[in-house]
Order: structure tokens, then sequence, then C-alpha cells
């Protein structure tokens, strides 16, 4: 996944790609369609929306919202072997909204199994 910008607008996307043929060689060639149909699926403050595909020869692409916070294994194991700058009342607001995304992805008959501090961006905090 990769952070970019539409120039005309400088409005910021996160842009994932899928190589083809990776995807034939590991028997996961329905992956990006059943991500594209679960990102078009669900409509949630929690979950990423996606904004539009793109494919070509090579690659499948999904461009999705960007949210601005970095990994939250960062947050909670800092890269320079620091303390975790997670406190418990963020701790409380990320597990919250988890547990209602997934809630609600559930409710719609869609499971997300690759939930993992590594594999996702931080949520946006509303004060």
């Amino acid at each position: 996944v990769r952070m970019v910008v539409h120039k005309p607008s400088g409005a910021v996307y996160a842009l994932k790609s899928f190589s083809r043929p990776a995807c034939a060689v590991m028997g996961l060639e329905g992956l990006p369609m059943r991500e594209k149909l679960a990102q078009t699926t669900v409509n949630h403050p929690f979950v990423l929306k996606l904004v539009n595909t793109y494919k070509n020869a090579k690659k499948l692409y999904l461009l999705s919202e960007f949210v601005h916070g970095g990994e939250l294994y960062h947050r909670i194991h800092p890269p320079d072997g620091g303390r975790s700058r997670l406190d418990e009342l963020d701790a409380r607001f990320y597990a919250a909204s988890v547990t209602l995304a997934l809630g609600y992805m559930h409710s719609r008959s869609v499971v997300y199994r690759g939930l993992t501090p590594e594999n996702g961006e931080c949520c946006s905090k509303i004060n």
C-alpha cells in the first residue's frame, strides 16, 4: 500500500496493488475481487471507503481513502525501542473502534481475517 496524491486536486489516497502473476502462483486470484466486494459492501466510519479500482496487464489496484497516522503496531512498539506511546484512553478508543467496525462488517456477512496491529492504519481520534 502506498500513499498517492492526485496532482490536480492535491487529494491524498491509499493505493493498494496486487500482482496478477503473484496472486495466480499463490492461488489467490479471487483475493483482490473479494477485497473490492467487501469495501463496496460496507459503509462505516471506521472502515476505509473504496474510491476506485484500476488494472493493467500486470497489476490490480484498489484506491481507498487515506488515513494519516501510521501503523498501530508502531504506536504500541515504537521503532526506536522506546516505551509504548499508547495510553489507556487511546487503547480504549482503538479497541472500541475495531470492535464497532468488525461488528458492523459481521452484520453485513463480511469477515475480516487479517486483523493485526501491523496490518492497518491508526484511526483518527475525534476529540
